[in-house]
C-alpha cells in the first residue's frame, strides 16, 4: 500500500491502524505538507505536487498497486509549478475540465487508475472513519431540524456537483455559511 499523505489527523490514524493490522505500507509525503507526520513516521519518498510522475515511478518500481491519498493539501499557484512530463500531460488533459478541487482529485484518480493502480479510500482501512447512521448526540431532530437537514442536504449536493464546497451551515431554513475555497474548518470558524 502506498500512502500519499498531506496534513491533518487522518493520516496519523491511518498509519496507526496499518501498524496495528501489520499492513505493509510505503509513506509518501507531499512536499511542504505532513511535517508532523514525518517527525513520527519514516518517510519513504517526498514528492512535489508538480512532480507526480516521480512518485508514480517510485511506486511502480516497488511493484505497489494500491494507493491511498489522505490528508489536506494546500493548493499551489499554477504559475509556480514547473511540472514533470507526467504532471504536464495530466494538467494539459484536464485543463478544460478543472472546476475545483473535486474535479482535480477525480481526474487524478482516473489517471492513476489508467496507470494500473487501485485507489483506496481511508475507510477501506478504518471503516470507523465513516459517521454511523442515526442520532449521534442526546437530542433528536425535531420537525424544523429535519426540514433544515433535508434542505441542507439538497443544497450540499448542488454545491458538490458544482465543485464549490462540501459543507454548509443552515438554521431555520436560512443558509448561514457555505464552504468555499477556505475549507470546512475555516467556514465553521467564520
Amino acid at each position: 500500500l502506498a500512502i500519499i499523505a498531506g496534513n491533518g489527523n487522518i493520516p496519523f490514524y491511518l498509519l496507526e491502524e496499518c501498524e496495528r493490522q501489520g499492513k505493509d505500507y510505503c509513506l509518501i509525503i507531499i512536499e511542504g505538507h505532513g511535517q508532523e507526520l514525518a517527525n513520527k513516521y519514516k518517510v519513504d519518498f517526498t514528492v512535489s505536487l508538480s512532480k507526480m510522475g516521480k512518485a508514480i515511478k517510485f511506486v511502480k518500481d516497488l511493484e505497489i498497486r494500491d494507493i491511498l491519498m489522505v490528508g489536506g493539501i494546500n493548493r499551489p499557484s499554477i504559475k509556480n509549478i514547473i511540472p514533470d512530463l507526467w504532471t504536464a500531460k495530466f494538467l494539459a488533459k484536464i485543463s478544460t475540465n478543472i472546476s475545483g478541487d473535486n474535479s482535480i482529485l477525480s481526474n487524478l484518480t482516473k489517471s492513476l487508475e489508467n496507470e494500473g493502480f487501485k485507489i483506496l479510500a481511508p475507510e477501506n482501512i478504518i471503516p470507523s472513519l465513516l459517521c454511523p447512521t442515526g442520532v449521534l448526540g442526546n437530542h433528536k431532530p425535531n420537525t424544523e431540524n429535519k426540514k433544515d437537514i433535508l434542505d441542507g442536504f439538497k443544497i450540499a449536493k448542488t454545491l458538490g456537483l458544482n465543485d464549490i464546497g462540501q459543507s454548509l451551515v443552515i438554521e431555520n431554513g436560512l443558509v448561514l455559511a457555505v464552504e468555499a475555497a477556505e475549507g470546512t474548518d475555516r467556514m465553521i470558524i467564520r
